[in-house]
């Protein structure tokens, strides 16, 4: 039998896991709140622009009814809205509030800016519930089978497991944890109707004080840092109370009787932790934020099995199996996760409704009619083939690594004209379903065309298109001029070397950087190419680096 110190290091790395995870999940919010205080700012500037006079306005001129050409341009923008939210599955209340807008025949300044305002809360707010929702599910699967593996490989026995089915994590994602009775739907709808009500008396109170714009905005900025704080401490605790849940329901699964209190020491350590480490509980008596974790907002502390009386009482060690259906086996204790999982985990179907409404994604040359995978929001599919779901399979992992971070939709096709491809307008990723096959890849990058040499390096190269547009847009409205603008001098120095040397990109970047430069004369796939030769540690023009990243940094 393994001793106790061994136990509390093993879950303290599952601790670190599911933590890690709740963190690539905040990175998102964060980047949400950004994106929505970005377009908060650009309404309300437009606002003034239009409708101030001497970078003022008094209430009577901001409860003035829009004109026919105004409150036209503003039911363009309220269909748009509309059909954003068809796709995205928007609040319904709020879907109401934008049809019962687009019917008006009259509608005033202030409540044409009051609109726009809460379309960009209720985007970030509806992006901020499908990541905690997708970290939650992960957070939990990853615990429950991580638990699992870490008892029968220190115990030494086991038995087969079936992957945890989505209608099962289902189920544990609505049961509430806190004895308020919400889940974190709930509090997260809860916040962002408070953020909502701020930023209209916000907005409000400027105008009548006579506050000019500048004001009002960094004093709608402090409301959504604070909102967006509120989110952090939201997604954190909750990651750790699923993970506490999925402890507690392997435990139950397994036969543990007993369970220890494994505290973080360090100096951010609370004081309950510190009090609560190393004390032994009856998982009968087990209860969430009393005598198991989390006990505190961004708690730390986790769980591990207690087994002190097996060997003393002559116990057989295939308790732990005694819930066993099928033939129990033993485990070897070199015997790593994956190898684990793939040869004890009943791996299941992704689950794909077929039945249920396609999204038409319009790529520019091709357009893919695909459906949601459930349990896995944001992540489409094309079709339900074994190598659409080895490929899904990955890439919901490479999402929870936090490598696919902050996009909108992940598209899985059959029919993509490549590997792969970022649509900056919409925020979409496209997947070629192929990408896991190994075979198929390796002829895809075989001959050097590209700077990528594997699966990972493929996306990676995608969301470095990413991060060069995210730059972009965080500069303006006007992506084209403050595209060219941020590429000058790069532009300046890549033509100057290939007037010296016309095989410059090639035999510095690659093949596929100097046919977007020759074909388009466009930087962008070699902007993409040499930040992966940054990532991979094989750059061969440091100036060239420092060009490039002045165009994403």
């Amino acid at each position: 039998m393994k001793t106790a110190d061994y136990w509390k290091d093993r879950f303290e790395q599952i601790e670190k896991i599911c933590h890690d995870k709740g963190a690539v999940s905040y990175r998102e919010i964060e980047e949400q709140y950004r994106k929505a205080q970005k377009e908060i700012e650009s309404r309300i500037s437009v606002w003034y622009q239009r409708f101030a006079v001497n970078n003022g306005i008094t209430m009577q001129e901001a409860r003035r009814l829009l004109t026919s050409r105004e409150l036209a341009e503003l039911k363009w923008d309220v269909n748009e809205y509309i059909k954003y939210g068809q796709q995205n599955a928007i609040d319904g209340k709020w879907m109401k509030q934008l049809e019962n807008a687009s019917a008006k025949a009259h509608i005033s300044r202030l409540e044409a800016l009051k609109l726009q305002v809460q379309q960009q809360v209720e985007v970030a707010f509806g992006n901020q519930l499908d990541s905690i929702d997708s970290t939650m599910r992960a957070v939990y699967s990853m615990g429950y089978m991580h638990t699992a593996f870490e008892i029968q490989k220190g115990v030494g026995v086991g038995h087969n497991f079936a992957a945890l089915n989505q209608r099962l994590i289902d189920g544990v994602l609505k049961r509430p944890w806190a004895p308020d009775g919400k889940n974190f739907s709930d509090r997260v709808w809860s916040n962002k109707q408070k953020l909502i009500n701020e930023l209209n008396t916000t907005l409000t109170q400027g105008i009548i004080l006579g506050k000019d714009p500048g004001k009002i905005i960094n004093a709608m900025s402090k409301k959504l840092d604070v909102s967006k704080t509120a989110a952090g401490r939201l997604v954190m605790t909750e990651s750790a109370a699923f993970a506490s849940r999925a402890q507690e329901d392997c435990f139950k699964e397994l036969d543990v009787e007993e369970y220890e209190i494994v505290a973080t020491l360090d100096s951010h350590t609370s004081e309950i932790c510190q009090d609560m480490d190393g004390k032994v509980f009856k998982m009968s008596e087990r209860q969430i934020g009393v005598n198991a974790p989390p006990f505190h907002v961004n708690c730390r502390t986790t769980t591990a099995p207690y087994f002190d009386d097996w060997e003393e009482l002559g116990i057989d060690r295939e308790r732990v199996a005694r819930n066993a259906k099928g033939d129990k086996y033993f485990v070897d204790g070199n015997m790593t996760y994956k190898e684990w999982e793939k040869k004890f985990v009943e791996v299941q179907k992704t689950d794909v409704d077929f039945m249920g409404q396609p999204r038409i994604f319009d790529g520019g040359n091709f357009k893919i009619k695909a459906y949601e995978v459930k349990g896995l929001r944001g992540i489409y599919t094309q079709t339900n083939s074994i190598e659409a779901q080895n490929t899904i399979k990955y890439i919901e992992n490479m999402r929870l690594k936090g490598v696919l971070h902050s996009l909108d939709g992940v598209v899985v096709a059959k029919n993509l004209p490549g590997i792969a491809a970022y649509d900056h307008a919409k925020n979409l990723m496209y997947v070629n379903e192929q990408l896991c096959n190994k075979s198929i890849v390796h002829e895809w990058l075989k001959d050097g065309y590209f700077i990528a040499e594997n699966v990972d390096d493929i996306l990676k190269h995608e969301m470095f298109h990413k991060k060069h547009w995210d730059f972009i847009m965080t500069k303006g409205n006007d992506y084209g001029i403050i595209k060219n603008k941020l590429e000058t001098d790069l532009h300046k120095y890549v033509a100057e070397q290939q007037m010296y040397n016309p095989s410059y990109i090639t035999r510095i970047v690659c093949d596929n950087a100097y046919n977007g430069y020759r074909k388009k004369d466009n930087l962008n796939e070699l902007i993409a190419e040499v930040l992966l030769q940054e990532e991979k540690g094989i750059i061969k023009d440091k100036r060239l680096l420092e060009l490039v990243k002045r165009c994403v940094e």
